[in-house]
């Protein structure tokens, strides 16, 4: 059995949450904490196997309740919150940058959504008790605010796929790329529906690499990270654009890391740079073999590092990739990848 640790500050919507966990066979609610400076006791004395923290707990700041909880009592913490509401955007992601590891939609009891946001609860509920938290490694970045130059089209190019774990990995990726940076960056990035954009504003806001949410026939640009949007498969076209479409879904997930990594390595061949990050599934892992497999770049994120090793082990398992690096590593090393490409490989792309 599964036992869920709910902090949240309003005590009849807390009760409401116990229900719901409580009704699913394998997952039991095993406390309640309404004030934010009783949730390290209560984690102590309880030892759940997940909390649940709603992002603005009275009586004790959220954002440092993870901070000591990672660094005394690590445990899998997924974090609540209202994504309609501007000033929570950047709590629920510095939240992430702490440590927790998923982030789940407020259910709002009058939505038409209701049910699928309860669902995506308990089910985040059930997969984040897997993960093996460690307690919280000092992080090592290189801070820097210079803005990248940018042109009209760019090559290579480099597709990142991440899923649990993965905004605060590109926030040190992108905040650690040099100002110059020289080619263009699509993401597929796993997150719950209406994050998104969240994570395109907080990275604007915490690294030097401009981010924007695709746009479909987008001119891709050097020094420009692009995010896949909810709900469309992004790929890439022979002009250097970005192409959204409404295709199934691949690996269960649209967008899908899978599409990206294939519809790039059409176009790129070996100017393609393919990056798995920290995520649960394999998603991207059969692509990213194919793209080694035509002298493509390959890099998966290191176990060490992977809040979930289950993306990048899914493409270790296959062979799929050249290098094994920490996000910093990551961030040094893809400048000379890109100039490796640029003057050994010719783009099949733009001429």
């Amino acid at each position: 059995m599964i036992r869920v640790l709910i902090a949240e500050g309003n005590k009849e919507f807390a009760f409401s949450i116990s229900e719901l966990i409580n009704k699913e066979s394998d997952l039991t609610v095993c406390g309640i904490v309404t004030e934010g400076k009783e949730i390290e006791k209560r984690v102590k004395n309880l030892k759940p196997d997940v909390l649940l923290l709603d992002i603005e707990m009275p009586k004790g700041n959220s954002i440092e309740v993870i901070r000591i909880l990672m660094h005394s009592l690590p445990l899998p913490i997924v974090v609540m919150s209202a994504m309609d509401v501007g000033y929570l955007k950047e709590l629920t992601f510095k939240a992430l940058e702490e440590g927790a590891v998923a982030l789940v939609s407020r259910p709002s009891p009058n939505s038409e959504e209701k049910k699928r946001e309860e669902k995506k609860l308990t089910d985040t509920l059930r997969l984040m008790s897997e993960v093996k938290v460690i307690t919280r490694r000092k992080k090592i970045t290189r801070n820097r605010d210079m803005r990248p130059v940018t042109i009209n089209y760019c090559e290579p190019v480099v597709v990142i796929g991440a899923s649990t774990g993965g905004p605060p990995v590109l926030q040190t990726i992108l905040r650690n790329l040099p100002s110059n940076f020289n080619a263009s960056i699509l993401i597929v990035q796993h997150i719950t529906e209406g994050f998104v954009q969240g994570l395109q504003e907080w990275l604007n806001r915490t690294t030097g690499i401009e981010v924007s949410i695709a746009v479909n026939r987008e001119q891709i640009k050097k020094g420009h990270a692009y995010l896949a949007p909810d709900n469309y498969q992004m790929g890439i076209d022979k002009l250097g654009r970005i192409v959204l479409v409404d295709e199934p879904p691949e690996n269960n997930l649209k967008p899908s890391v899978s599409y990206l990594f294939r519809s790039a390595r059409k176009i790129y061949g070996k100017s393609l740079i393919a990056i798995l990050l920290t995520g649960m599934g394999k998603d991207g892992a059969e692509e990213m073999l194919k793209i080694r497999e035509i002298g493509g770049i390959t890099i998966v994120q290191d176990k060490d590092t992977s809040v979930v090793y289950g993306m990048p082990g899914a493409a270790a398992k296959l062979n799929a990739a050249l290098y094994y690096y920490d996000p910093l590593q990551i961030a040094l090393k893809l400048p000379e990848l890109v100039s490796f490409c640029k003057k050994d490989n010719k783009w099949p792309g733009i001429k």
